[in-house]
């Protein structure tokens, strides 16, 4: 399975109320990309509120996510994405540096997306610097 295929596979279809069934596409994410496992993390910290699953059980899952990911990048993404659970915005000053400490590691774009989705960027600041960081991304 690659990146593609894994996304298509948890689109609309991610088991917030299967703790073992998260663990399990973890596992699988870990096997793929870095990137396909911090799709996962972006599916915890951004349900559709169509799911209604509880805070709690998010939170759990990005606990279940923690222990398994190992990964320098890990440090900074997991506390935003347990301050997005809150409902807690950073500020676009904070979210654009989160995103300078994740450019060096080429590729991650769900965990751009975490950083991105974690302020609300209505000058559009954030995303110029996002669109800067995947344009250095392609072209090297």
């Amino acid at each position: 399975m690659n990146e593609a295929e894994f996304s298509k596979s948890i689109d609309c279809a991610f088991p917030y109320a299967n703790r073992e069934k998260v663990i399990e596409l973890v596992d699988v994410a870990l096997s793929i990309s870095t990137n396909a496992v911090f799709m996962v993390l972006e599916e915890i910290c951004r349900p559709p509120q169509s799911t209604g699953v509880a805070k709690e059980t998010l939170s759990d899952l990005i606990d279940v996510w923690s222990e398994r990911v190992d990964h320098p990048l890990a440090r900074s993404v997991v506390p935003i994405a347990r301050l997005m659970l809150e409902g807690t915005h950073l500020s676009v000053y904070e979210a654009e540096k989160a995103v300078r400490k994740i450019a060096p590691f080429e590729g991650q774009y769900s965990a751009l997306n975490i950083a991105y989705f974690s302020c609300d960027d209505t000058d559009g600041s954030v995303e110029t610097v996002i669109h800067e960081v995947r344009g250095r991304w392609e072209h090297s």
